[in-house]
């Protein structure tokens, strides 16, 4: 095996020498890895085949076809036993193959098995770890084993990967021909025509610092930090998501904006028997019941996507920014007002401490956290549990981030999801 691995690693080292230090240097012993046979001969790492024991070959040619066959560049994620790579060179029109490592461990480790030489020194293939590059590029390939075992150094591109998988599925609620959500909206038209437009408060904080309260378990933690810099000479603008509206009036905390968007949620959730005069702004997705019971002003928003086409155009409304989350709208509100900074507060994005939320029980607005399959790494470079949608809604927070580098963000806690692009400071220290 270790004549295999040299092989290998010089064909690396010549055309990739500062990738070949970094494969040299991986800790084969942290993984549980064995050699799996049937039909043909595979690896097993962590429990998780790298690629099928029973036809690898058209397991590869079904995977390679994902890929459009006249691309000229393709775009691999995951290096698995090699197949793929191997499918993808027999294209002749193919002139350029990005292989971006997913796992350098596992790379490593196969390298020691097999002889990977076959694509290694093709001209036409680029080598790199999938972290060096801040997006995902198209036409790609994702191998399924080495997404379930990205390593901790590629959690980004894993995660923008995933998300990217899964954007179709996610979506489809959103189409002009949903029948649910146009019943909702129909509903809700009365409200739509009555209330007022998002856009009123655009450009009216310049210049302020804004906290965005999600519902996360951490935001637990600062309830005497947000109440403070309320009652402080130069109080932030807060805008509370619609879970985390309870929680904090029953800390006497009264957010100046609440941001509602879920077409399941309930007036008893919201909250909104005791929201007094706080304004609402909302998508006209939720309930009739909720928004008519909201006892402040409301104002109405719309996402861009096309299931709004036709009711933006008979009654016109701002925007603002989704993608999943009703944290995404909170966000776009604040920097739409025009502040300065935002500071998020329980956007945890997974399961700190093993809970799903702070103030409602386990399992209540989502699925519990004992359930959660996946992970992410929070502040201080741990593992927590999360979920797939909780990544996507991370990934939303992430990209809206590098989106808007004029605006600082900052994290209120190293327990949840590591948001980046958001700083961490201290309670004591934040904008």
């Amino acid at each position: 095996m270790s004549e295999l691995f040299e092989k290998n690693i010089q064909v690396i080292e010549d055309r990739w020498p500062e990738l070949a230090e970094v494969i040299r240097q991986q800790d084969l012993e942290q993984l549980d890895a064995h050699l799996v046979t049937g039909a043909n001969q595979t690896i097993s790492v962590n429990n998780v085949q790298l690629s099928s024991r029973h036809n690898r070959l058209h397991e590869a040619m079904l995977q390679a076809a994902m890929v459009p066959e006249e691309s000229a560049v393709a775009f691999l994620y995951g290096t698995g036993m090699g197949d793929i790579q191997d499918e993808l060179l027999k294209r002749s029109q193919l002139s350029e193959l990005h292989v971006r490592i997913m796992n350098e461990a596992i790379f490593s480790l196969v390298m020691h098995y097999t002889d990977q030489t076959h694509w290694l020194e093709d001209p036409r293939v680029d080598l790199a770890s999938a972290a060096v590059f801040r997006d995902i590029e198209k036409p790609y390939f994702a191998i399924p084993s080495d997404l379930v075992l990205a390593s901790e150094v590629n959690i980004t591109s894993r995660n923008q990967l995933w998300n990217d998988c899964n954007d179709e599925y996610m979506n489809r609620p959103f189409k002009k021909d949903n029948p649910e959500f146009n019943e909702r909206l129909n509903e809700n038209i009365s409200l739509i025509e009555q209330d007022q437009d998002v856009s009123e408060w655009f450009d009216s904080a310049k210049g302020r610092n804004a906290y965005i309260i999600a519902s996360g378990p951490t935001l637990e933690d600062n309830y005497e930090h947000i109440l403070r810099q309320k009652e402080s000479s130069n109080p932030p603008l807060i805008i509370s998501v619609d879970t985390a509206f309870i929680p904090l009036i029953e800390h006497g905390i009264r957010p100046d904006i609440v941001v509602s968007i879920d077409y399941y949620m309930t007036a008893e959730r919201l909250g909104s028997a005791r929201s007094g005069s706080i304004p609402l702004v909302y998508f006209p997705l939720v309930t009739h019941d909720a928004l008519s019971t909201w006892q402040g002003p409301r104002f109405c928003a719309y996402s861009v996507t096309e299931l709004f086409e036709s009711i933006r155009e008979s009654h016109p409304k701002g925007d603002l920014f989704t993608y999943g989350s009703v944290v995404h709208p909170a966000i776009d509100l604040a920097v739409k007002m025009g502040v300065k900074s935002v500071s998020f507060f329980g956007a945890d994005f997974s399961y700190p401490g093993g809970e799903s939320h702070a103030h409602w029980k386990n399992g209540t607005l989502t699925q519990h956290s004992s359930k959660a399959q996946h992970w992410v790494l929070n502040g201080k470079g741990e593992k927590v549990p999360s979920q797939p949608n909780l990544i996507s809604y991370l990934v939303g927070v992430e990209y809206y981030i590098r989106m808007h580098p004029s605006i600082s963000f900052f994290n209120s806690s190293l327990k949840g999801a590591q948001i980046e692009g958001a700083v961490h400071y201290k309670s004591g220290e934040m904008a």
